[in-house]
């Protein structure tokens, strides 16, 4: 659990408005690289904001510890993942209205107190809503070592590309503690030719036309993510989250970090995903499109952990050769998606992207025959 409290030298109108926006958004964005607020209150009139994870340190400390074990190694696919999914926590926010104006949800400006870390590697994002880690009470970033375009520097409102560059910038600045691609490293170095040539003109792209391009001429989160694809697909290297959580895990836990296995949701799926088993409750699924939607998301996860399936999809698992309109179909996933959530998995199933998918942050096994 981290409770994140109001100074008590802040003006205590804006204080108790800012925390309240910050357990807003932390309470409606489902991604497991979000950290969920679970608490809104004051304690002798100073507002605080409970969140619940495990996490112990700020990435400054990581960063610190990475330094200090030069043999553990970050390498390209786990280092991406980590901004990747940053990414699509920010892009899901992105989907939610932001009461003030209408508008997206969106961060603004990411430094190290920004993430939270615990000892086995899992890491989460603060700061929507209002930014407690970069900005005073009042919204104001007043000099702090953050990674932000200019015009949020200067009060212009985040947008969701002006929250892609800062991370682009945000990721640049730790890239020496990861081991990149060979081939990425000699095209940064100056070295392109054949199959270099590509991912240059791609790294070209993002230098002129996101980093360095006027504000009007910026192209969209979506154009940017396409095209960060074709950079992976160049480098045969795909986000690896496990990788990442545990190259840091293994370099926190060198450093006298503890962790506490008993923090991670763990959930046993039996084969036809009619039964459902944790530490402290069992699950029978009575339903058989639940039953199958379940399946069908254990299934994905195991084959590629983070990915999701569509509505289109999960349609087509759950009541398999039947037909209707897009609208009847969505509704009917929507509804047994909601329905296993109720049952008690909760935020275990995250959506976004337009569709859904297992929380990656959660275990997940498969439910041997005979397990009682």
């Amino acid at each position: 659990m981290v409770v994140v409290t109001a100074d008590r030298a802040a003006d205590p109108e804006a204080a108790n408005t800012a925390l309240g926006r910050l357990h807003h958004a932390h309470s409606c964005v489902e991604h497991f690289a979000i950290a969920k607020a679970t608490e809104f209150g004051a304690y002798e009139q100073i507002p605080f904001v409970v969140f619940d994870v495990p996490a112990q340190i700020d990435f400054a400390t990581v960063l610190a510890s990475g330094r200090r074990c030069a043999d553990v190694t970050v390498d390209h696919a786990a280092a991406d993942a980590f901004i990747y999914y940053l990414r699509e926590g920010l892009g899901v926010a992105a989907e939610q209205v932001d009461p003030r104006d209408g508008g997206p949800i969106c961060l603004g400006a990411i430094g190290h107190s920004n993430l939270l870390f615990a000892p086995d590697g899992h890491y989460w994002l603060i700061g929507l809503g209002h930014n407690v880690a970069a900005c005073d009470e009042h919204g104001r970033i007043g000099g702090r070592p953050v990674f932000a375009t200019n015009e949020v520097r200067l009060g212009a409102r985040p947008t969701p590309i002006a929250d892609y560059i800062a991370l682009i910038q945000f990721g640049r600045s730790v890239m020496e503690l990861s081991t990149l691609a060979p081939l990425a490293v000699r095209v940064i170095k100056g070295a392109a030719a054949g199959e270099g040539l590509e991912l240059l003109k791609h790294l070209l792209w993002l230098e002129t036309k996101v980093l360095g391009a006027a504000v009007q001429d910026r192209p969209t989160v979506e154009e940017c993510v396409e095209v960060a694809w074709r950079i992976r697909r160049i480098l045969d290297r795909e986000p690896d989250i496990e990788g990442f959580w545990a190259a840091v895990g293994d370099m926190l836990q060198r450093q006298g970090y503890r962790v506490d296995e008993g923090l991670r949701r763990l959930w046993h799926v039996s084969e036809d995903g009619a039964v459902l088993r944790s530490e402290r409750k069992r699950i029978e699924l009575r339903s058989r499109p639940q039953r199958r939607v379940l399946r069908a998301l254990f299934d994905k996860h195991l084959s590629h952990p983070g990915a999701r399936l569509s509505v289109e999809q999960l349609f087509a698992a759950g009541w398999p050769g039947e037909r209707m309109q897009r609208r009847s179909s969505a509704n009917r996933v929507y509804v047994a998606v909601n329905g296993l959530r109720k049952r008690g998995l909760g935020d275990d199933i995250e959506s976004g992207d337009g569709g859904y998918r297992l929380c990656p942050a959660t275990l997940w096994r498969s439910e041997s025959p005979g397990s009682p």
